[in-house]
């Protein structure tokens, strides 16, 4: 009798558990869907009937949005979060280098989006 009230509370944990991960999953997609939504409105998120580019990352790392660009590169690339991640960074420093030169130099400089 002991043994099978243990394997009920077992499958009832197994179950909550499920739940809880399904659920976070979910709020998940949705807050980035919702998140791209947003994008696409201001005009940084290329619309789906559009090819992605690169400088649609570069505008989405300018506005600092590096979630939404390494999601667009690994969907773009098809390419892994890490691999997304490290070209994300050398897009940032390639920022922070032209923001460099603008402040050592006094003047604007173009920033580069090909």
């Amino acid at each position: 009798m002991i043994a099978v009230m243990f394997e009920w509370y077992i499958l009832v944990a197994w179950y909550l558990l499920w739940i809880v991960l399904l659920t976070v999953l979910a709020l998940d997609w949705l807050k980035i869907h919702l998140r791209v939504r947003e994008a696409r409105k201001k005009g940084l998120y290329p619309a789906d009937d559009q090819e992605p580019s690169l400088d649609d990352v570069k505008r989405l790392v300018a506005a600092d949005e590096f979630a939404l660009a390494m999601k667009l590169y690994s969907d773009m690339e098809d390419v892994g979060d890490k691999e997304a991640r490290l070209a994300i960074d050398k897009i940032k420093a390639e920022f922070a280098a032209d923001s460099a030169d603008t402040s050592l130099s006094g003047k604007p400089t173009k920033t580069k989006l090909a």
